[in-house]
């Protein structure tokens, strides 16, 4: 008699290995108040870091929109007049 069921799949899970999404990361440096900052979005959870020339985190916060809308709003800031 043949087995006619579909076969199962199985996935192995190692315990050791960590289950995260790898989505590739956007990064821009620029420069915020003449200080040179590294700007790094995480599309996958919406992080969005900002480091110091030497790596060092100024801030993490999490941004909802995309990394275009974010690059655009930075724009948009820049072009603004200062303010004494």
């Amino acid at each position: 008699m043949q087995d006619n069921a579909c076969p199962i799949l199985s996935l192995a899970v190692h315990p050791t290995e960590a289950n995260v999404l790898a989505t590739k990361a956007f990064t821009e440096t620029c420069v915020i108040d003449g200080i040179a900052v590294t700007l790094t979005f995480f599309p996958d959870t919406g992080v969005l870091r900002i480091t110091d020339a030497f790596g060092r985190r100024i801030r993490e916060t999490r941004w909802s929109l995309s990394w275009g809308n974010l690059v655009t709003t930075l724009r948009e800031v820049a072009a603004l007049p200062a303010k004494c």
